[in-house]
């Protein structure tokens, strides 16, 4: 059975890649998808954030993050498919070919896994059956 992995988040720290991860991926962004971040009052730069497609990475000079959007959607076009071993080291392959960087030495900080469930009638349907979620609303 294929475990289905939505969302991953990891972080990948300048003593993994030795140097400084703002200086090292700056050369190969695109330019308008960066929004700079600045110390009050400054003009240096202190931190990125940096978005493709669905993904929001946050690049600072000691780190690297992704922090926001579903690797699944990003790499098979839609979060409705089981993203396997080979889709996940083809993703991660990608993003260090994006980033110029060894993406597969990052540390995991976020896992989601999923499953969909083909049903019967429409999702609605079932509704009363679920659980409350506090700061949910169906």
């Amino acid at each position: 059975m294929v475990t289905p992995i939505d969302t991953l988040g990891f972080i990948l720290r300048s003593n993994q890649v030795g140097g400084r991860l703002l200086d090292a991926v700056s050369p190969y962004l695109d330019a308008d998808r960066v929004k700079y971040k600045s110390k009050p009052g400054s003009i240096e730069v202190e931190s990125i954030e940096y978005k493709i497609d669905n993904l929001t990475f946050y690049i600072a000079d000691d780190y690297l993050k992704l922090y926001k959007g579903s690797l699944c959607k990003w790499s098979l076009g839609n979060n409705v498919q089981s993203m396997t071993g080979r889709d996940l080291n083809d993703a991660v392959s990608n993003l260090s070919d994006i980033f110029h960087l060894p993406i597969e030495k990052a540390s995991i900080t976020r896992l989601d896994v999923g499953w969909n469930i083909i049903t019967e009638q429409p999702p609605e349907c079932y509704y009363p059956f679920l659980g409350q979620l506090a700061r949910f609303q169906r």
